[in-house]
């Protein structure tokens, strides 16, 4: 799958985070967070504007609940 102007994503997760880490620019209140879905082993990134938001609600609601979530036996 090749970038294009209606999608710029590719299947590559770093190609991805970097494009976007390239559109924002540097900007200190802008975190990306990477991290593994559970035992799927699916590669994800959240990105988040530091001011409206709190990282460590962030990190142990949304983060932790996706892993959890997602390591759970079928």
């Amino acid at each position: 799958m090749s970038k294009n102007s209606a999608n710029p994503f590719t299947r590559d997760f770093n190609s991805n985070v970097k494009e976007v880490r390239k559109e924002i620019g540097h900007n200190s209140e802008v975190h990306f967070r990477e991290f593994i879905i559970g035992r799927i082993g699916i590669r994800a990134c959240i990105v988040f504007v530091e001011g409206p938001s709190d990282k460590d609600l962030i990190d142990k609601h949304i983060l932790s609940s996706l892993m959890a979530y997602f390591s759970a036996e079928s």
